[in-house]
């Protein structure tokens, strides 16, 4: 106030200034005037002289009286009015952007310094409850909401009306398992049940004291019958219904192929289509049976059918199959119910005697045991390998044969040794015509169906180089990579050979190595730090392989196309060498008893580092639409192998030269015993390299090892 008194005295001082200019210019207005009325020599017309007298004197002295009066006043009163407007409002603007420089300048609110004002607040904690937010727009503090409906943060839904902010709870209300329970204090929800009376939702009455979380149940007891308790997920649930006894009785009657209606049994499992058998599903509506196999693809069916549907359905066509009954045609098929849990159908045979005397009293049932592969795998039917096992029951019977598709085979790294418990599965079964061979076979389809798989330790299988500067080193399992840490000291060498790099690739370790020299053998000992997937460590007294440097080499030979061979086998050479090679003096050799059985004169030049495909001439689908290089006909056929193996070899002299003794140059011996005595390309007689491929399967060569192809790969290098 005091400025804005001195401002008031400045401006009366200059109203003064302006009364006193005004009066001057007032006094000038009246002497031009009085001039005006008086001649040139200053005298007044005679015309004017009497009227005008009086007149202009009077009116003169009112006017300028009026004129001055109203002047005076106007310019007073608007002078100072405005003037003190204006002072007070320019003063107290003026204040206000001098005086904020900061909060201390502000008796309330902070300052906001870029505009030099005070103002409620510049941030939330200028704030305080019930207007706890600070709008930023308006710098005013402002409240979250007055209701639930304002907080649309959905871990925040509750408002806090006393504070004006949106919390987690503010009751029970927002808080659901496994945190039921609201605290008051810090309005959050907190899983703090000690007992069923701190569990307030009615969705979860029940205390799991043990979590301390609130629960639907923890035990039948706790639910509605006919509704049971999972305790898996403490959950009250509906039992599905479960497949009809009398539905046994009818799927007795289809296995003696009498069409019959099966009314309420459980699909039990489905599998698809591997190698020879067809894809279909089981039939099974008691723990101890009878089961049967329905030859249809079970995603193409109306409706479609899963694990655990109850379906009805009218068995119309059978066929008999290896001492298998097996449903070919349905109808009426419906699905009563789903979600089934086949498991309770399952049986544990792994005390069990008599899988193979009654094996009528198991085939096709869901069963589950824990096993020990006895023996190496032989063929079981085109895509499958089966070997003996022993079980608690059945520790040491030939005709207990455990059978799966030969991919998974060399997936899981089985071998002789390995134990693993597999199911629940259905129990396949074998019989030859007339009945003199009966396998029981417990069968897996995928890897799912095996657990708790303990095998020896893992052995290296063969070494083979492909170029001079690597080589590729086969294992019988997958190798863990997070082991393989050093190439250069975990794989050592003969004749000054080093490594450089390592990858890891399923069961094979791809090295880089120093050039090697041709003519040249070389041996790798591979570190025993080295581990399979299943975390055993390699086997140290199977830790080497000899290889030569790059040459020419079988790598892939189908011998046993599906359906007629004729025209459709083939074999793929290699040539790893830095150099063309010509075929003129080279052929091959192939027979059961020798080589000599059948001989294959070869013609062409491979380049370095090709392949060379060589039979049919028929190319199709059936053998892999190969692209020969040399087409020409295997006259005789290449043998398919069976209780003895065979052999195809690769021989550096023309065909005709081949004799019973002549000793290969590379070799490739197939099946499951070598009772013929086929030498390899160190004149050796050994074990088979690889199991019959079966039919529509090739055997290839990789990373040194020769494996059962179930894609065919004839136009792939090496």
């Amino acid at each position: 106030m005091a400025m804005v008194r001195a401002t008031l005295r400045s401006t009366h001082l200059e109203v003064n200034m302006r009364l006193e200019r005004l009066f001057l210019m007032l006094i000038a207005f009246a002497v031009v005037g009085l001039f005006s009325a008086c001649d040139d020599e200053g005298k007044k017309t005679t015309a004017d002289t009497s009227a005008d007298t009086v007149s202009t004197d009077t009116s003169t002295d009112a006017t300028v009286d009026a004129t001055l009066d109203a002047t005076v006043d106007a310019t007073v009163d608007g002078t100072v009015d405005a003037t003190i407007a204006d002072t007070i409002d320019d003063t107290t603007t003026d204040t206000a952007d001098a005086g904020c420089t900061s909060n201390g300048d502000c008796t309330a609110g902070v300052c906001n310094t870029a505009t030099g004002m005070c103002v409620d607040c510049m941030a939330n904690g200028n704030c305080a409850a019930p207007t706890p937010t600070c709008d930023m727009a308006t710098h005013t503090c402002v409240a979250d909401c007055a209701s639930n409906t304002d907080c649309t943060d959905s871990a925040l839904p509750a408002c806090d009306v006393t504070g004006g902010v949106c919390v987690e709870c503010i009751d029970n209300s927002t808080c659901a398992d496994p945190t039921p329970t609201c605290d008051t204090l810090s309005n959050t929800c907190k899983a703090n049940c000690a007992s069923n009376t701190d569990c307030v939702n009615a969705g979860a009455p029940v205390c799991d004291t043990n979590a301390g979380v609130c629960v639907e149940c923890l035990g039948n007891g706790d639910c509605t019958p006919p509704d049971t308790c999972d305790l898996t997920t403490a959950t009250c649930v509906t039992p599905v219904t479960g497949p009809n006894a009398s539905a046994s009785a009818q799927i007795a009657t289809a296995w003696t192929q009498t069409a019959t209606l099966i009314d309420g049994a459980a699909v039990t499992y489905i599998k698809g289509t591997f190698g020879s058998d067809p894809a279909g599903f089981f039939l099974q509506a008691e723990q101890t049976g009878p089961a049967i196999f329905v030859r249809l693809d079970a995603s193409t069916t109306s409706p479609a059918l899963h694990v655990g549907d109850i379906v009805t359905l009218h068995a119309e066509t059978f066929e008999r199959l290896q001492g298998r009954v097996e449903i070919l045609t349905i109808s009426g098929l419906t699905v009563g119910a789903s979600g089934y849990d086949v498991d309770l159908l399952a049986q544990d045979v792994n005390a069990a005697t008599d899988l193979v005397t009654n094996l009528d009293g198991y085939k096709s049932e869901l069963v589950t045991a824990n096993v020990t592969l006895t023996a190496g795998f032989s063929s079981s039917g085109t895509g499958f390998v089966d070997a003996t096992v022993s079980t608690a029951g059945l520790p040491a019977d030939p005709d207990l044969q455990f059978r799966l598709p030969v991919q998974l085979a060399s997936d899981l790294g089985f071998v002789n040794g390995c134990s693993f418990m597999f199911g629940p599965t259905p129990l396949w079964s074998y019989e030859s015509t007339g009945g003199t061979t009966i396998n029981a076979q417990p069968s897996i389809w995928v890897a799912g169906d095996v657990t708790a798989i303990n095998c020896p330790a893992p052995i290296v299988l063969g070494a083979f180089a492909p170029t001079p500067t690597s080589l590729e080193i086969a294992f019988n399992r997958d190798i863990d990579a997070a082991t393989v840490v050093s190439a250069s000291t975990q794989f050592v060498f003969d004749n000054g050979l080093t490594a450089s790099a390592a990858v890891v690739s399923g069961s094979t370790i791809t090295l880089t190595t120093s050039t090697q020299s041709p003519g040249i053998t070389y041996t790798v000992t591979v570190s025993v730090a080295i581990a399979d997937t299943y975390g055993k460590t390699l086997d140290p007294t199977k830790n080497t392989a000899s290889f030569q440097a790059p040459s020419l080499l079988i790598t892939e030979v189908l011998y046993n196309p599906a359906g007629t061979d004729t025209d459709l086998e083939w074999v793929k050479l290699y040539n790893g060498t830095a150099a063309a090679i010509d075929l003129s003096t080279y052929s091959l050799g192939y027979g059961g008893a020798n080589y000599a059985s059948g001989k294959y004169a070869l013609s062409g030049t491979v380049p370095a580092g090709e392949c060379w495909l060589v039979g049919g001439p028929t190319s199709n689908a059936t053998n892999g639409d190969p692209i020969y290089d040399l087409a020409q006909t295997f006259s005789p056929g290449m043998q398919n192998s069976g209780a003895d193996a065979d052999g195809v070899a690769l021989f550096n002299v023309v065909a005709t030269a081949i004799l019973a003794t002549t000793v290969p140059i590379d070799a490739v011996i197939y099946g499951p015993t070598n009772t013929s005595n086929l030498i390899d390309e160190t004149n050796t007689v050994n074990a088979p390299h690889v199991l019959d491929a079966g039919s529509g399967n090739s055997i290839r060569l990789s990373g040194g090892a020769w494996m059962i192809n179930t894609t065919l790969t004839p136009n792939e290098c090496p």
